[in-house]
């Protein structure tokens, strides 16, 4: 994404199903972290994935403003930690990557994400905050709970547990599109589906998922 792409995502005035903001926050801090986590696994539960645009404060009754993020928090943005921090509660793995743009002589940084590949992502822990207890959001819900799947829901730009037949059927179809695809893949490679024969790079693809994890 390039800073003028940017600009123009934040330009639109809110967050959209695919877009969400955060204002400037540090990885160190465990409730923050968490937020960003839940934004990262509901994205990915979201066909086509979605980007998360750290820097931009959203109020209630304005729009949202580029503030940047503060140089202390921005020392700890780094793709290695956040992808450990991510691998601690997605189940499977979430992709992501990372990049720091500038906007109006501010830095954000910007988390795009990538639908999940085979199977929707869960979370496999609950958020802890500093005292060792579980962090929790303004509703007193822990802001990530074990089982829990997130998705973008599609009322209102907001990351949110499937808590709806709406949501679950969305995030339901897009899990057995891609089963199907999939079976037609190892269906084509192994030669059994009619007419059909898998490219080398399908074969290519098929095998290292295949073996992934056996050497």
């Amino acid at each position: 994404m390039t800073d003028a792409e940017l600009a123009q995502l934040i330009a639109q005035g809110h967050e959209t199903n695919g877009v969400e903001f955060k204002s400037s926050g540090g990885l160190d801090d465990l409730p923050y972290t968490a937020k960003i986590v839940r934004a990262i696994l509901g994205l990915t539960n979201r066909r086509d994935g979605g980007v998360l645009v750290v820097g931009v404060a959203e109020k209630a009754s304005q729009l949202p403003a580029i503030e940047g993020v503060l140089a202390e928090h921005l020392a700890t943005w780094d793709f290695n930690r956040l992808s450990g921090i991510l691998a601690g509660y997605a189940d499977p793995s979430a992709e992501i990557a990372l990049e720091t743009r500038t906007v109006d002589g501010r830095q954000c940084v910007v988390v795009e994400v990538r639908e999940f590949a085979e199977i929707p992502v869960l979370c496999k822990k609950n958020s802890p905050d500093s005292a060792g207890g579980v962090a929790r959001g303004p509703d007193g819900n822990p802001i990530l709970r074990r089982g829990g799947c997130y998705v973008r829901s599609l009322r209102k730009p907001e990351t949110i547990e499937v808590a709806t037949q709406e949501d679950m059927r969305a995030l339901l179809s897009l899990a057995v599109e891609k089963g199907v695809l999939r079976w037609v893949a190892l269906s084509r490679a192994a030669g059994t589906l009619p007419g059909t024969s898998a490219t080398p790079a399908e074969k290519r693809s098929i095998y290292k998922d295949e073996t992934e994890g056996l050497l």
